[in-house]
C-alpha cells in the first residue's frame, strides 16, 4: 500500500505507528486470526516491545516463522488490542470489556489490564452486576468479585430479574444461590430456576 508523502510531518509518535500499522508499511509478520483466518499484519518490533508474551513468540529457541495463528480471538477484537499496542490509546466499554481482558491477559498487557478492571468496577450495578460477576470470576479478579457479590447479594430480587442473569455459569450460580446473604424470597428463585430450567 502506498503511503501519503506527509504521514510522518508534525505528526506524534502514536499517529505515525497507528498509521504504519493501519496502512500495513514494513510489516513483518501476519497473523491469521480467528475462524475465518482472517489475515492481520503488524510489526515485530511494536509487539515485542510491549509484551512478554510477543518477545517470546518472535525471540528464542521456540520463536514463531512465517504466519502466526491465533484462534482464540476474533479480528475485531485482536485489531483493538494492536491499535492499544501502538498508540496506548482504546475504547473499553461495557460490549468489549471481557474480549479486551482476555487479550491482555493472554499478551500481558498489565495497563490494559487496568483500564478493563476500572471499567468493570464502574459497572457494578443492577443491569450489569452479572457481567461483572462472571468476568471478576474467569480471571480470578478477588477484590472486585467480593465487591460485586455484596452488591449483588444485598440487590438480589433485581440482580435476579437482570437480563444477564441468565448467563451466569454454574459456578457463579452456586455462589450465590448457596449463600444466606443472597437477599431474595424462595419462590422468586425457585421460578427464576424455573424458567432457567426451560430455555
Amino acid at each position: 500500500m502506498e503511503a501519503k508523502s506527509d504521514w510522518q510531518i508534525r505528526k506524534s509518535l502514536s499517529d505515525r505507528m497507528k498509521y504504519m500499522l493501519n496502512n500495513q508499511l514494513m510489516c513483518d509478520v501476519t497473523f491469521h486470526v480467528g475462524t475465518d483466518k482472517t489475515p492481520i499484519k503488524a510489526h515485530k518490533y511494536m509487539l515485542a516491545s510491549s509484551s512478554p508474551v510477543f518477545y517470546s513468540m518472535f525471540e528464542g529457541p521456540l520463536a514463531e516463522k512465517g504466519t502466526v495463528q491465533i484462534v482464540d480471538m476474533e479480528p475485531e477484537y485482536f485489531n483493538m488490542i494492536l491499535q492499544f499496542i501502538y498508540t496506548d490509546k482504546i475504547t473499553v466499554d461495557y460490549s468489549n470489556v471481557r474480549n479486551l481482558l482476555y487479550g491482555s491477559e493472554k499478551y500481558m498487557l498489565q495497563l490494559l489490564t487496568e483500564e478493563c478492571n476500572a471499567i468493570l468496577a464502574s459497572h457494578v450495578n443492577v443491569d450489569h452486576a452479572c457481567v461483572v460477576l462472571q468476568a471478576a470470576h474467569d480471571f480470578n479478579m478477588e477484590d472486585l468479585k467480593t465487591k460485586v457479590l455484596n452488591f449483588i447479594f444485598i440487590n438480589g430480587s433485581e440482580v435476579l430479574d437482570s437480563k444477564d442473569f441468565i448467563n451466569l455459569s454454574a459456578e457463579c450460580l452456586k455462589i450465590l444461590l448457596g449463600s444466606d446473604k443472597f437477599r431474595c424470597e424462595e419462590e422468586h428463585i425457585y421460578q427464576k430456576m424455573l424458567h432457567l430450567g426451560s430455555t
